[in-house]
């Protein structure tokens, strides 16, 4: 099972893996157990390809590369299915995976955060239903909010964010709340200076590149986040 597909191994493949010596011993050839994980890493990994993704309000989506984000661990993932198709009983089994991110899975599961920036709206999922909504204002056209598949890495109150504005002044803006999200400095936060969310303000009052919440719907969202989960933005 890999990014919630089942992947079949099939007869034909397993046949051309096995090997008898002359003890009868069974084996497996390990350069084609390799051969064939790293092909099935290529096609699936989410360090290099993007992520299909259902979106509540438009459809199918692609999520480009993010932090959040794994490969087979070709060697440990060798020896570990090698030896379950030794034991001779059918199984299922999730490879093993290398990342930066504790804890990642080859799936994003049904609990994260959707920011769909064409509509300027989020929502978070737990266990697969929403418990939090909001309209948002994202970054502006010279600084847009990345895409990608992220995760919340920390979460801290009473910040001051600081940068460079557009003309090179820097700014010091003030936020009760403060979820970062990558490792460019994006991140979810309350931004009372906004006086309305949503709609195409983005592209005339949008961000430095975070994702600006309303102030009272922080008050609801940054108790029920947790570190970890993943943030989808595309």
């Amino acid at each position: 099972t890999i990014s919630g597909k089942q992947v079949k191994i099939s007869t034909d493949e397993l046949r051309n893996w096995l090997t008898i010596n002359e003890q009868k011993e069974i084996s497996l050839n390990q350069d084609e157990v390799t051969a064939y994980l790293t092909k099935l890493n290529e096609e699936y990994n989410t360090k290099n390809n993007p992520t299909q993704f259902s979106s509540t309000r438009r459809g199918n989506v692609a999520v480009p590369v993010g932090i959040y984000s794994w490969s087979i661990d070709i060697p440990a993932e060798v020896k570990a299915l090698s030896a379950q198709i030794l034991e001779g009983q059918n199984f299922s089994r999730v490879p093993l995976v290398e990342s930066d991110v504790p804890n990642v899975q080859t799936n994003i599961g049904n609990t994260y955060v959707e920011v769909d920036l064409q509509n300027q709206y989020m929502w978070y999922y737990k266990d697969g239903k929403v418990n939090f909504e909001t309209d948002i204002v994202s970054g502006k056209p010279s600084t847009p909010t990345p895409p990608g598949i992220n995760y919340v890495t920390s979460k801290s109150t009473d910040q001051v964010l600081r940068g460079l504005n557009d003309d090179g002044s820097k700014y010091a803006s003030p936020v009760r709340y403060w979820m970062p999200i990558d490792k460019t400095g994006v991140g979810i936060h309350d931004s009372d200076w906004q006086y309305a969310y949503g709609g195409d303000l983005w592209l005339y009052r949008g961000s430095h590149g975070c994702i600006n919440t309303p102030p009272a719907k922080m008050d609801e969202l940054y108790p029920m986040l947790e570190v970890g989960t993943p943030v989808l933005v595309f």
